[in-house]
């Protein structure tokens, strides 16, 4: 249902503007607010993961940005929980996963002529992940938990389409520049000599095209 409702969405707002294409905004002067919403939950559910790991890597759902001028600042961001209950060997395991991101950055305009705009940005990110499993058994409560802590910068480029007065489609490419700590842990209740602890650390120099798309909306 909420495939085809973005669809119709996006699909309402280009037929819209069908009375206003010689309406151009001047993108150098003023200064604004825009709302930013993903597409990556609908062009991830639309067909199997994609080859390449890297796909839409930004962890961002929503933005909001600010601009003046040529100038734009930013924060994105996204937090999630999720608990399920599945069956190892017929004992029950509780699986809780939170995750939280948030990316604050800042941007400069390169390039602004009719619907189109060009940004290059730096940003700071910052994404957490932790999965906590819980089996339980008539003898003793099992608890295995790994988290990881991804830290650093990008460097990206933006792309702005106007649709109309109001909506725009973004979309990044990024160069990712970040350290992660990844740390797994079990323990065992009744017999803590069985309890392990393990932590490594990651340095990732990544590409992402595309990193992310964006619906803007501006007010």
């Amino acid at each position: 249902m909420h495939r085809a409702f973005l669809i119709f969405l996006c699909l309402s707002i280009y037929i819209s503007d069908a009375g206003s294409v010689n309406y151009v905004r001047d993108s150098t002067a003023g200064k604004g607010f825009h709302l930013l919403s993903s597409f990556k939950p609908l062009l991830k559910s639309l067909g199997s993961k994609d080859s390449s790991e890297h796909f839409l890597y930004s962890r961002v759902q929503f933005e909001l940005q600010y601009h003046y001028k040529r100038h734009m600042l930013g924060i994105g961001g996204d937090a999630a929980q999720k608990t399920r209950t599945n069956y190892v060997n017929g004992l029950p395991n509780e699986v809780k996963v939170t995750k939280y991101a948030y990316s604050p950055f800042y941007s400069y305009m390169v390039y602004a002529e009719k619907r189109w705009k060009c940004y290059v940005g730096i940003a700071y990110i910052y994404n957490y992940e932790q999965t906590f499993n819980t089996l339980r058994s008539n003898i003793e409560v099992i608890a295995k938990q790994s988290r990881s802590i991804e830290e650093g910068s990008d460097l990206f480029f933006r792309v702005n389409y106007r649709l109309n007065r109001r909506f725009s489609l973004e979309m990044e490419t990024a160069f990712y520049y970040t350290r992660a700590r990844v740390e797994y842990e079990e323990i065992y209740a009744l017999t803590p000599l069985l309890n392990t602890y393990k932590i490594h650390f990651q340095n990732n120099r990544t590409y992402a095209f595309p990193s992310n798309v964006f619906l803007k909306y501006s007010f």
